[in-house]
């Protein structure tokens, strides 16, 4: 089963120690599905991470994608 993930999953999960984007998350890191995002999508999480500053955190996501 695929699953589109959207930028605010990613987003969310950054911002919030628990929250129901860790469990999605989580769910695909374990294959019980398979995530799909867009170009698109990845580069709205890099650019608001950049705004935040959080630079580094950008790069582990990219590894983490």
């Amino acid at each position: 089963m695929n699953g589109y993930l959207d930028a605010n999953i990613f987003l969310i999960f950054v911002e919030e120690n628990i929250s129901n984007c860790e469990i999605i998350l989580r769910a695909a890191e374990h294959s019980l599905f398979t995530p799909v995002i867009s170009f698109h999508t990845f580069n709205e999480i890099s650019k608001n991470l950049k705004s935040r500053n959080l630079k580094n955190l950008a790069g582990f996501l990219f590894f983490y994608i």
